[in-house]
């Protein structure tokens, strides 16, 4: 269980207006369902709509939620009794039973104070198989006044019985013109920064704040440099010797980001041998990057290393081994 803060209504949440309109549709018809599945990539607000969500089934104001009321207020800071959040834990990041223990006990009783009890379950896809299958018992039986909501950005990865039984919400990756709008205006950050990293967050507010930390950015462009080397390289040993130097040196979700930012990387590649201005490219076209050479071997391997890096990313930040997806990736590399 986490905290949050500050005000939290519909009119914060950023480029999603397709999955707001069907949860307010869904609230104003007095149709809400008893499960939703949250499906998108990360960092692009499906969190933040779950607590919305709580917020309006609670609100104290009519036509609700208003940000202000207790009820309102309470939810946003994590301190509302009537609504749960489960994450994660411990090194292997995951939803364990002890975790479920909590909330199918909390189950046995009414809502405590509020109209409806809500269950948010975020990075729903690292459930362990005792902890899913727990969950799955309980929507197929659910208590009556309460809400559930997984939110995932693998939900492939979850039990097809867990899915059935969620009606899905789909957000998608936000505008780069909406992401870097919310940087200027919301963390006041100067207008060509708020641009550059909008492109490279590849439509994730929540990826585009992590990249104001200018060391984590660092480490990031260390790691996607490093692997391009081992990539140019000709022996297998260098390959072992830089998966094996990554996995020690640095987090599993830094290496995830550091292969989304590679990705970016060859995607920018495939434009530039496509003949596309330099202005439309996220990455420098200079001598650090190498750009413009691993351009000149053609757009179609730079769209294959694209989806090669996008495939390792999606890996790491399931339960894949480190080592063996760095190496796997770079042998890739070498043969696209």
């Amino acid at each position: 269980m986490s905290g949050s803060s500050g005000k939290t209504t519909w009119d914060e949440l950023h480029g999603q207006e397709r999955a707001l309109a069907m949860l307010r549709h869904a609230l104003s018809a007095d149709r809400v369902a008893h499960a939703y599945l949250f499906a998108g990539p990360t960092g692009v607000g499906k969190a933040r709509a779950a607590l919305v969500l709580a917020q309006a089934l609670n609100c104290l104001e009519p036509g609700g939620p208003c940000g202000l009321c207790a009820a309102c207020d309470r939810i946003a800071r994590d301190l509302h009794p009537d609504v749960l959040r489960v994450e994660p834990t411990g090194a292997a990041r995951q939803i364990t039973k002890e975790s479920i223990d909590v909330v199918r006990q909390r189950l046995t009783l009414p809502p405590h104070e509020g109209r409806a009890r809500v269950i948010i379950i975020d990075e729903a896809e690292r459930l362990n198989p005792t902890s899913a299958n727990q969950i799955l018992k309980t929507l197929e039986e659910p208590p009556p006044r309460t809400v559930f909501v997984l939110v995932s950005a693998a939900p492939e990865q979850l039990l097809p019985t867990i899915r059935s039984r969620c009606q899905r919400v789909r957000f998608a990756p936000l505008p780069a013109s909406v992401v870097a709008r919310v940087l200027r205006e919301r963390h006041a950050v100067a207008a060509a920064r708020s641009e550059e990293l909008a492109a490279l967050a590849g439509g994730s507010l929540g990826r585009a704040l992590a990249s104001l930390d200018e060391e984590a950015m660092a480490a990031r462009r260390a790691v996607a440099r490093r692997l391009r080397a081992a990539a140019r390289g000709t022996g297998a040993a260098e390959v072992l010797d830089a998966a094996a130097e990554l996995k020690q040196e640095h987090e599993k979700e830094t290496l995830a980001d550091a292969l989304d930012l590679l990705t970016l990387y060859w995607r920018d590649g495939a434009l530039l041998a496509s003949g596309a201005e330099v202005t439309r490219l996220v990455h420098a076209v200079d001598d650090d990057e190498g750009l413009a050479v691993d351009a000149a071997r053609g757009g179609a391997r730079c769209v294959a290393a694209a989806r090669a890096t996008a495939e390792a990313a999606s890996a790491l930040r399931a339960f894949a081994a480190v080592d063996l997806t760095l190496e796997q990736l770079v042998f890739q590399l070498r043969a696209a």
